[in-house]
């Protein structure tokens, strides 16, 4: 469980929140950079990886 979990000095887990979206989106985004090597636009790979984020 997560009780179990041992963390650095002033670290804490809590739940995830609604004002929380926006960096797990751009968390996911960030994982994905190879995704930005296809041939096309930046913009169209940004659409791409916000339709699976929300996926």
């Amino acid at each position: 469980m997560l009780t179990d979990i041992s963390l650095a000095d002033g670290l804490g887990l809590r739940p995830a929140q609604a004002q929380d979206s926006a960096f797990f989106e751009r968390l996911f985004m960030s994982a994905r950079d190879y995704f930005y090597q296809m041939p096309l636009p930046n913009d169209q790979v940004d659409a791409l990886l916000r339709q699976q984020f929300h996926l």
